[in-house]
């Protein structure tokens, strides 16, 4: 992708350029954080179905929902899903 800068306002003000570099640091030390939580909830799980013999999937699956706490609408669209399913493949038996 090719930026147009006639059609950019680039900024030139040392103060600005200092603040949009500032905020690229602290989205990049973002990041990083985000990284090291994925990494500990991707273990965390893994451990968890060594120790339980629960599937991981299942897991990671549960834990969104306990989170979210949106159980009910996640039913509600699966059931939604399964009757659309039958309704063009027939029964589901």
């Amino acid at each position: 992708m090719i930026i147009d800068t006639k059609q950019v306002n680039m900024p030139s003000d040392p103060v600005m350029i200092k603040k949009i570099k500032d905020a690229m640091s602290e989205a990049s030390a973002s990041y990083v954080r985000m990284e090291g939580e994925r990494d500990f909830i991707k273990e965390l799980f893994k451990d968890l179905a060594k120790e339980t013999e629960l599937p991981k999937a299942y897991l990671v699956k549960t834990s969104k929902l306990w989170h979210k706490q949106n159980v009910h609408a996640v039913t509600a669209d699966q059931e939604a899903v399964v009757e659309l399913y039958g309704k063009i493949f027939g029964d589901t038996d």
